[in-house]
């Protein structure tokens, strides 16, 4: 009896003991992927520190050393004696060169920001950059004018005012004749001054891609490529809800999942590193005038410089066009996360986002002023 009892005891507790593993089961899921989410951020966030602090500062203090030991500054530069230096070097001047990197590429974090606003195209509100970026401006307002006008050269045949006349009076074999002459036209090879042909069709294309790199908006313009990029890529990522993901940037990566915080982090590193190259070559350059100003021959080491800094612009810009892109997928995926964040009611369709919920979003979250008539959604208490 008393086996059949512990018996039965141990059955009828059985239950209690399955729900106590699975719930240790779940904390113990729950803490290893906490675990896993912090290490991934102090993974990400040291491989960023070295990508656009690190390595940059310690190419810079290296390229200044280089120079500073060719006698650049004091006598007639020699790779001779640059060589012998460097040849001379300890494995400790080694590691105190890197320290010292570490050092120079920390210190020039806190310029790194006004550096990009700089290469974006703000120069302030100073009599100079107001008559520079106004001359930039339009003379981009005028390229974009251009490319329109080159991206209407060829229509498709549906867009034809003849199609309009053929549809008027329902007459489907004159539709299908200028289908055919449409054909006809791009298969010649007439040249692009002349009624047709591919060239213009390649024209075309050309110019509604570099369309898509500017601002759909005249009033949106920058007087630089890189503010053209991130104000074209901006202002197409939230377009579709009408939300201006410039403001709500931070709130989406608060609740976005880690995987889609990771997808933006990376171009926007990219974008970073590229950025801070190029500062770091535009100093190496003024330094290399100030110190080969009158040596012809190593004056090439400021026009390499130069380069290496222009090389470093335009990988800045591809690197916004993806760090605006991967944006447009964050706002795609989670605004209705966001929406239940901010415990508004989310919207029926697409219509009923662009009128009522877009509105709110932006005035509460972006421009921080107060939406009258917003009601917030109740819940059940958890």
């Amino acid at each position: 009896m008393r086996t059949a009892a512990r018996h039965a005891g141990t059955i009828w507790d059985m239950p209690s003991v399955s729900c106590d593993i699975q719930f240790a089961a779940q904390v113990g899921c729950q803490e290893v992927k906490s675990t896993e989410s912090l290490l991934g951020s102090v993974f990400n966030t040291a491989r960023h520190l070295v990508l656009t602090a690190v390595l940059p500062g310690t190419l810079l203090l290296g390229c200044v050393a280089a120079i500073v030991a060719s006698c650049g500054f004091t006598a007639a530069p020699s790779l001779s004696i640059l060589g012998g230096r460097v040849a001379d070097l300890s494995n400790r001047d080694l590691g105190l060169a890197a320290l010292a990197g570490t050092i120079v590429g920390v210190l020039l974090r806190p310029v790194q920001f006004p550096f990009t606003q700089f290469l974006e195209g703000y120069w302030g509100s100073g009599r100079f950059g107001v008559s520079a970026a106004a001359v930039l401006r339009r003379r981009a307002v005028l390229r974009m004018a251009r490319l329109g006008k080159q991206a209407q050269v060829v229509k498709p045949w549906v867009e034809l005012p003849e199609v309009a006349d053929a549809v008027r009076v329902f007459d489907p074999f004159r539709l299908l004749e200028l289908k055919l002459e449409s054909i006809a036209v791009f298969e010649s090879h007439e040249s692009p001054r002349s009624t047709g042909g591919w060239e213009r069709r390649v024209e075309s294309e050309e110019a509604n891609r570099l369309l898509s790199r500017l601002p759909v908006k005249p009033t949106r313009i920058m007087p630089t490529r890189l503010g053209n990029a991130l104000r074209a890529g901006e202002d197409a990522a939230g377009a579709p809800y009408e939300l201006e993901i410039v403001h709500l940037s931070g709130h989406l990566h608060a609740v976005a999942p880690a995987e889609h915080v990771a997808g933006v982090e990376g171009p926007r590193t990219q974008l970073d590193v590229s950025v801070t190259l190029c500062a770091v070559f535009l100093i190496v350059a003024a330094v290399s005038v100030c110190a080969y100003y009158d040596n012809g021959v190593w004056m090439a080491t400021t026009l390499f410089a130069f380069l290496l800094a222009w090389v470093s612009y335009q990988g800045a810009v591809s690197a916004a066009f993806d760090y605006t892109a991967a944006l447009g997928v964050l706002i795609d995926l989670n605004r209705f996360r966001l929406y239940d964040a901010l415990r508004i009611r989310p919207p029926e369709d697409m219509s009923d986002e662009v009128r009522r919920v877009a509105p709110v979003v932006t005035l509460v979250v972006g421009r921080r002023t107060t939406a009258d008539g917003l009601k917030y959604e109740a819940r059940a208490p958890s």
